[in-house]
């Protein structure tokens, strides 16, 4: 049964716990105050991308004023002797500040700890200025070491900070020097450097988002300019590209007329000296004067076919709109290349609809492309037959040039439509030509608003298809 002596003991070994419960509630709202300051001081200097003086200045006379802010409600623990989060601010504006900034902060809260006096003073200010000095030494040590702050480095130098703090309390009066020290050890060496890591490690976190804002800013920066470089590169080297297109294509137009003329003479020359007109030849002569000839109209055929192609490139080739009767238009190309037909004793096939077919297009154009497509057929087919199949879907019509010849392989097919370029012949195909048919074609197709597409297997010939709109 307890009895009032007893209640009387429990009361007096009581009084001290329930003393430094109140002083570790106290502090602890203390320093939740100073932690929320600290994170509104970074959101008002973190315009600053650079530490400049006038950034560390500005910064040291806000560390300043929370110093104040939080000496304003301190925890008393004699007439004179206050405790507040001054010495956990003070060492972080040192850490983070460097010496300049903890230097302004720490005048700025040891003129304000003179101004309150009491029995403290001593220690109060000396505490500043260890906080202060302690943080500027880590800062360089951070700095000059490149040492990454962990949790447990910070609450090191944390604790350091308070160790230091709590020795100080030899500077109190001896009749209060026990009793606080009694009073403030386990909230200073506990709550203190707790506080101290928070603090710092929020600052820590808002240190690299703004290191990875800079370095992100400056990378979308270096990408804009790469872009801006690269861009203006293609641009330069596509105008030069263009005006190399154009000269090329005055060059070749150029030559084209210029050559033609005398080739036409040397055709016509020995046209007349191969009929004997200038005299007999023998049999000799009459070969060579054939070579001649075959020689020029070959030449002839390729310098038009340049020529050709030099206008469709240069968008110089006008398109006209005719009635075309495809009937008719079958039957001229049919007549057209009867004599090569017959010569390699091939069967040229046309497959037609039975009614009557008009639509309107480029006539010229169109039988250009049906003979180069045909022709090339009956070029590179050495026995079977070419059957040109003629059809109509809806808007559309379709001419399909299929032979028996011996295929193209499948990894030439896009290289077949460009300038001077066939696809490989098997020995005893010895036929000669531009490489520049089927470029023409395709350039003249795209003119009429259509296409031109193949078909094509080795050792099962090929089937090109020129697919035209009924009207362009």
């Amino acid at each position: 049964m307890d009895t009032p002596l007893a209640d009387a003991r429990l009361g007096l070994l009581s009084a001290p716990i329930r003393k430094r419960s109140a002083v570790a509630l106290s502090l602890v709202q203390n320093i939740a105050l100073l932690i929320m300051l600290s994170a509104v001081l970074q959101l008002i200097i973190r315009r600053w991308h650079t530490n400049s003086l006038g950034r560390q200045t500005l910064t040291g006379v806000l560390y300043g004023a929370i110093v104040i802010v939080g000496m304003l409600t301190p925890v008393e623990l004699a007439p004179g002797i206050i405790f507040d989060g001054r010495s956990i601010i003070l060492a972080i504006a040192g850490l983070f500040g460097g010496p300049i900034t903890a230097t302004i902060a720490a005048l700025i809260a040891g003129a304000y700890r003179l101004y309150l006096g009491g029995s403290g003073i001593i220690m109060g200010t000396l505490v500043i200025a260890e906080s202060a000095a302690i943080g500027s030494i880590f800062y360089y040590v951070r700095h000059r070491h490149e040492a990454t702050m962990h949790y447990l480095s910070l609450w090191g130098i944390g604790l350091a900070v308070h160790a230091v703090m709590l020795a100080l309390t030899l500077t109190l009066p001896s009749a209060s020097s026990t009793s606080v020290f009694n009073s403030i050890t386990l909230p200073v060496i506990t709550l203190y450097p707790l506080g101290f890591v928070l603090v710092a490690r929020l600052l820590l976190d808002q240190e690299q988002r703004l290191r990875d804002e800079i370095e992100l800013r400056g990378l979308n920066e270096s990408l804009e300019a790469q872009v801006a470089e690269r861009t203006s590169a293609l641009q330069a080297v596509n105008e030069r590209l263009a005006a190399e297109s154009d000269a090329k294509t005055r060059f070749l137009r150029s030559m084209s007329h210029e050559l033609r003329t005398p080739l036409n003479s040397i055709i016509g020359f020995s046209d007349i000296l191969g009929k004997g007109m200038a005299g007999d030849l023998n049999e000799e002569q009459q070969r060579q004067i054939e070579m001649i000839g075959g020689a020029g109209k070959h030449l002839l055929a390729l310098i038009n076919d340049i020529l050709d192609l030099s206008r469709i490139e240069a968008n110089a080739v006008k398109v006209e709109r005719d009635a075309i009767d495809l009937h008719g238009l079958v039957d001229e190309i049919t007549a057209t290349l009867a004599p090569e037909v017959g010569s390699k004793g091939l069967a040229f096939n046309v497959d037609f609809e039975a009614e009557e077919m008009t639509f309107v297009s480029d006539n010229r154009k169109l039988s250009q492309i049906l003979l180069n497509l045909a022709g090339n057929a009956i070029k590179f087919t050495a026995q079977g037959s070419v059957t040109l199949r003629v059809h109509r879907t809806g808007n559309t019509l379709t001419f399909a040039v299929e032979d028996t010849g011996s295929g193209i392989a499948e990894d030439q097919l896009a290289a077949i439509f460009s300038e001077f370029t066939r696809g490989e012949r098997t020995p005893d195909q010895s036929t000669e030509g531009t490489g520049l048919g089927l470029a023409i074609s395709r350039g003249l197709a795209e003119m009429l608003g259509g296409r031109i597409e193949v078909q094509s297997e080795i050792g099962r010939g090929s089937i090109f298809t020129l697919v035209l709109p009924v009207e362009h």
